[in-house]
């Protein structure tokens, strides 16, 4: 039994829904929910960034981060913004729920090099990562024993055996059996 209320939809959230009305034009979007938000600037850590003011409550398998653009903050942190020609993306977001999200969470950043540097600075779980500078994209995922018998069901079905062949290599933990 794999225990998902959310099984193979797509969650997609923007500030600017232009971008949202493009989509939905072009492409079918049965199993994509769109949700939108305005982004303020703000801090993770000390650290200045941006963040979406409202999220979803999900919880992802799989995150793709290709946003908020820079232009997108509304406000200032302590005079700071990003919303100028050479800001750069920073979002925080994923960081707020890093401790909610499930061993085999994979996370792909679309260039965004410093934003993953953000990220990867800030992570506090065991996440392996990688940079294919190629395609310039980042690649985390949190590679952690599972969290019980449902969540060793879910990453057996998805991931499948790789991920606990590549958990072993790392330190000994208990498999479940089916």
């Amino acid at each position: 039994m794999i225990r998902r209320s959310n099984k193979f939809e797509c969650h997609t959230i923007d500030d600017q829904i232009k971008w949202i009305d493009n989509i939905k034009k072009k492409f079918q979007t049965k199993n994509i929910i769109f949700h939108t938000s305005s982004v303020k600037m703000t801090t993770f850590n000390g650290k200045k960034c941006t963040m979406y003011n409202k999220l979803p409550t999900i919880s992802p398998d799989f995150i793709y981060l290709d946003g908020p653009a820079r232009f997108s903050a509304k406000g200032f942190e302590r005079g700071w913004t990003t919303n100028f020609s050479d800001g750069m993306p920073m979002a925080a977001d994923i960081l707020t729920i890093e401790h909610f999200l499930n061993p085999g969470t994979l996370i792909v950043t679309d260039g965004r090099t410093a934003n993953a540097r953000f990220l990867k600075t800030n992570f506090q779980r065991n996440w392996l990562y990688c940079h294919d500078e190629n395609f310039d994209q980042h690649f985390f995922e949190l590679s952690e024993r599972p969290l019980g018998i449902y969540n060793y069901k879910y990453l057996k079905f998805s991931l499948g055996k790789q991920y606990f062949t590549r958990l072993n290599k790392k330190k000994s933990y208990r498999i479940f059996h089916d």
